[in-house]
């Protein structure tokens, strides 16, 4: 899907630049021409990269110690951090408790 719709913004720039750039009525329309599809080549390539990222994976770790208004500090490979956390989880989770976080 993300490479037809670079494929058209590629093709649809190529087709307008050849247009204006052999009109001849001014010959300053060719630099503007290429100009118009280095952007729309540069906004497809981001189209493209947006639409074929990769996900990021959940955060593993551990609970160590339990806050007030839902927060937990959880040890992960990254260091401990303060998550907010459903008031659900809260109450089911203990201390020393494994929790994974999708971000």
């Amino acid at each position: 899907m993300a490479h037809e719709i670079v494929g058209e913004l590629i093709v649809g720039g190529l087709e307008m630049a050849g247009e204006m750039a052999t009109s001849g009525d001014n010959k300053k329309s060719g630099c503007g021409c290429l100009i118009i599809t280095i952007i729309l080549i540069a906004i497809g390539v981001g189209i493209y990269y947006i639409a074929t990222a990769e996900p990021t994976p959940p955060t593993r770790g551990l609970i160590t110690k339990k806050l007030v208004d839902d927060k937990m500090l959880i040890k992960t490979k990254k260091g401990e951090d303060v998550y907010t956390i459903t008031h659900e989880l809260y109450l089911n989770k203990r201390e020393g408790d494994s929790i994974i976080l999708n971000n």
